[in-house]
């Protein structure tokens, strides 16, 4: 990309406070580390913009006063918001279609596969992103005020809550949707989002998408346990684990309706407990190998990591003869 000096500060919203030799630069980057002769630098410091420059930048976007007369300083109060303006102008240029989703529902779309990608979290990693994108590709995004209030053409996805599924799992989804029959291991707490993903794809006619695995999904995975709190499947009790605090909100709220005598919450002794788990059957732990011990019928809602809930309650033996 060859860009001109001039149209650059009219795209990021940025003052150019410099009158240097060169005209245009060729491209941009974010790690002064790794940046390239004739690429712009957004700089969140003047450490990190003079090793840019020294290691050939043209250009220095940022709240930086200029300090080598052969570089052109385009001046900005947020860097942040300077990004953003590059990637609307990114989006602009190939006609993209941005479509804003929940952080559930992005986790929920990294289950499918189909013509479609997801923004990057990263800014700097959403424009390389953007970059390689096709003309009018679609593309989801974490719902984010930043990106709203530069005003992006785009939509936003809802959640439908008036189909409910047949199945009585805590775990497993099945449904009808649009005349197609779902039978999901997608716990039904999620599915009024998953139904605003489907009621999107038919709203413009999309339907080529594939399901991939769905035990992928991040925030919320239970696993299942014998009676000594061992990792056994199959199994009828389940440390059922939650790594977001809002997610968790959410699932102990759908628990507390469908199974409310069957479960106990689990939590960290040093977070600070929601208003709402004030009637919770409450137990607090230091350490998740504490859970070994712990005594439940049914369920135990965790908040903790999958992973390492998982190492902790391995047999001693088990885990040994991993390690060879």
């Amino acid at each position: 990309m060859i860009l001109n000096i001039q149209n650059l500060a009219g795209i990021l919203g940025a003052k150019l406070l410099s009158e240097p030799i060169i005209s245009e630069i060729c491209g941009f980057c974010f790690d002064e580390r790794k940046i390239r002769a004739g690429e712009c630098f957004f700089a969140p410091s003047l450490k990190s913009a003079k090793i840019a420059v020294n290691n050939g930048a043209y250009a220095i976007v940022g709240d930086i006063e200029p300090f080598d007369s052969e570089v052109a300083f385009l001046h900005c109060n947020d860097v942040d918001t300077a990004i953003l303006r590059l990637l609307r102008y990114e989006i602009s240029q190939k006609n993209i279609k941005i479509i804003f989703a929940s952080k559930i529902q992005i986790a929920l779309l990294n289950c499918l596969s189909g013509d479609f990608s997801l923004l990057p979290k990263s800014l700097a990693h959403a424009y390389f992103a953007l970059k390689k994108s096709k003309q009018g590709e679609m593309i989801f995004a974490l719902n984010n005020e930043g990106l709203k209030n530069l005003s992006f053409d785009g939509c936003e996805l809802g959640a439908i809550n008036s189909i409910k599924s047949r199945s009585h799992s805590l775990f497993y989804s099945d449904f009808v949707f649009a005349s197609r029959h779902y039978d999901l291991p997608l716990s039904p707490v999620f599915l009024p989002e998953f139904l605003g993903i489907l009621d999107f794809f038919a709203s413009v006619n999309f339907s080529e998408f594939t399901l991939k695995d769905f035990r992928d999904f991040e925030y919320f995975k239970p696993l299942f346990v014998g009676v000594n709190n061992e990792p056994f499947s199959p199994s009828n009790r389940a440390f059922v684990c939650v790594n977001d605090e809002e997610i968790l909100e959410l699932v102990f709220s759908y628990f507390n309706k469908k199974i409310e005598s069957d479960f106990v919450l689990a939590l960290p002794k040093n977070m600070k407990k929601n208003k709402n788990f004030v009637n919770a059957k409450l137990i607090e732990f230091v350490s998740l190998s504490e859970l070994k011990a712990l005594s439940f019928r049914r369920f135990a809602l965790v908040f903790c990591d999958y992973n390492e809930l998982k190492e902790r309650l391995m047999p001693a033996k088990v885990i040994e003869n991993t390690l060879f």
